[in-house]
């Protein structure tokens, strides 16, 4: 840096005494430039503390000439003089490999992305520019097949994206769309294949350690830049979500089948990717209710999965995707007329929630049991996530059953249908308890009886008096034949409705459990 700013003021000095023509000026210049990287290049082995800077000055000199001559002189057309500098920044980078020189190979593509900057009129095709810089960033390919420069893959990176970004921002029109498209799928399976070069040429101690931020940022920007590409499109956010993820998935599983061990955190980190993009795929093509049911299943899986492998980022997630579907459902559920629910069957989606909800907390149930003497906070945290999911899952059964009691049925007959299906499912709760000796299904069962109990009193508390008058009155009071017929028929019906909570007490505490059933 020393010796090209000392040759910079020698040649300004230079230029007030001599007159000489710029163009012999800039010929000379580059001539020095030229002699000065070729000293650099013989010196670098007997003084490579002198070399690289000296290389690095006359690489510098010779770029500032090409631009000046261009830009301030206007001796050189911008065909050439972009010709010219993409020469010099890929000479740059040969000679950083060739010297394992970090700073110069980082100085050579910052150069190269300022190259259609500097030299911009204003005009110009986004494709010319994008395909410049498809070539930058299969320099940076080809030099991450021989070196581990995180640094130099973060400012391509960098570059590629932002001015990507920026041109969209400002440029991007609907008749760009294949053009673009191309290149934004060209830049991630760069990204994508330089982040597998760098984990797979890391020294034996961190082998197989991954860059992050490449891992995980480059999905990101490429799948915001999708979306405002296809935003107006039909399913285009959806589609674009579910191919992203389809992609992660190959790529995870070709490396699986080419490296396994190796590479076991970056085939990880690909497959979480492609679950990621496949389920933000779903509520962007459907309405809630599918995504709640969709999510709730994976979800399930997921959990299986990542407890039966011992992945917590898995298993986490899958509960995660839980607390989603839920939310969508209730969200679905919100400012729902009856006759839209009574067609779709509404219903069912309790039933899926209730259903994975057992599932899991069988699941989790089944970790929180003691290996010999094993009692740890681990194991009792399975537990308490068990019980909270075999609880929000009588909720959605419950809860099932009886918006479909109250969609279908009569008001006058509701109340022995609710205690009906709370009984069900109180048996039900039973035996599970029994089979997977657990107390807590026998809990949720006293407390479904309570509340079916509760809510058959409200509802004959407003649909018929207590003592029925009207049976009692009907022979004191007279009437005609007709009215004493419909008296009995309206009383017949409202005490119809009181069997129900007759046998529910009969069989949850009578004769059966004298005869030896199990609770």
């Amino acid at each position: 840096m020393i010796l090209f700013i000392g040759v910079a003021f020698l040649l300004r000095l230079a230029s007030s005494y001599v007159v000489v023509p710029i163009e012999v000026r800039l010929a000379g210049i580059a001539a020095g430039a030229i002699a000065l990287l070729g000293w650099g290049w013989r010196i670098r082995s007997s003084r490579p503390g002198i070399a690289l800077p000296t290389q690095g000055a006359a690489l510098a000199t010779l770029m500032l000439v090409t631009f000046g001559a261009f830009k301030i002189y206007h001796l050189l057309p911008s065909t050439p003089t972009f010709a010219l500098l993409l020469v010099l920044v890929a000479f740059t980078c040969v000679l950083a490999v060739l010297q394992d020189a970090l700073w110069l190979a980082v100085f050579g593509i910052v150069g190269g992305f300022a190259v259609p900057i500097l030299t911009s009129s204003g005009g110009g095709s986004h494709v010319a520019l994008f395909s410049y810089y498809a070539l930058l960033n299969a320099g940076i390919l080809a030099i991450a097949w021989q070196r581990s420069w995180r640094s130099l893959n973060l400012l391509g990176f960098l570059f590629t994206f932002i001015i990507g970004t920026a041109w969209g921002v400002q440029r991007y029109e609907a008749q760009h769309y294949a053009s673009a498209q191309f290149f934004l799928a060209l830049f991630l399976v760069f990204y994508v294949a330089i982040a597998v070069l760098y984990a797979w040429r890391q020294a034996p101690q961190w082998k197989g350690y991954v860059d992050g931020t490449l891992v995980f940022g480059v999905p990101t920007v490429a799948m915001a830049l999708q979306y405002g590409m296809v935003k107006d499109m039909h399913l285009g956010s959806a589609l674009s979500a579910l191919a992203l993820g389809l992609f992660y998935a190959f790529v995870a599983a070709a490396l699986w089948r080419w490296r396994r061990g190796n590479l076991r955190l970056l085939v990880e980190s690909f497959f979480a990717l492609a679950v990621v993009f496949g389920t933000l795929a779903i509520p962007l093509a459907f309405d809630g209710r599918w995504t709640s049911a969709a999510w709730a299943l994976q979800g399930a899986g997921m959990v299986w999965v990542g407890l039966r492998q011992r992945q917590p980022l898995v298993w986490r997630f899958g509960i995660l995707l839980q607390f989603g579907s839920w939310f969508y459902f209730v969200k679905a559920l919100t400012g729902l007329d009856p006759l839209t629910a009574l067609t779709e069957h509404i219903s069912l989606g309790f039933f899926v929630l209730g259903a994975t909800g057992v599932f899991l907390a069988l699941t989790l149930r089944r970790q929180s049991l003691p290996v010999g003497d094993d009692k740890d906070a681990a194991r009792a945290g399975f537990g308490v996530w068990a019980s909270a999911f075999i609880g929000i899952a009588v909720v959605w059964l419950l809860g099932g059953m009886w918006v479909e009691v109250w969609l279908r049925v009569d008001a006058v007959h509701r109340a022995s249908l609710y205690v009906l299906t709370a009984m069900a499912l109180v048996y039900g709760l039973q035996w599970l308890g029994r089979r997977s000796d657990w107390r807590m299904p026998a809990v949720l069962g006293g407390a479904v009886t309570a509340l079916a109990g509760i809510t058959f009193l409200a509802l004959m508390a407003r649909y018929m008096r207590w003592y029925n008058v009207d049976v009692y009155s009907e022979q004191s009071f007279g009437g005609s034949p007709e009215r004493r017929r419909a008296v009995r028929r309206r009383a017949a019906e409202r005490w119809r409705a009181g069997v129900g909570i007759r046998l529910q007490a009969t069989l949850a505490t009578g004769p059966g459990r004298r005869r030896g059933c199990r609770p």
